[in-house]
């Protein structure tokens, strides 16, 4: 399973580099977000769950 990093979700199929997030809900007490995205260039339509990762600095 690939893993994206910092911010560009490219799409799935055609992987292309812009998406929409079209609906957001939190899960697992806010540790995760399930986004509902849909690619700007096919049209495609897929989820992602998207963990938050705090730095040091944002810890204290």
């Amino acid at each position: 399973m690939e893993q994206e990093v910092a911010g560009v979700m490219h799409c799935p199929k055609c992987r292309h580099k812009k998406t929409y997030a079209y609906d957001s809900r939190p899960n697992n007490r806010g540790a995760t977000v399930r986004r509902r995205r849909e690619c700007a260039e096919c049209r495609f339509r897929f989820s992602t769950t998207e963990v938050r990762v705090l730095s040091r600095s944002q810890k204290n």
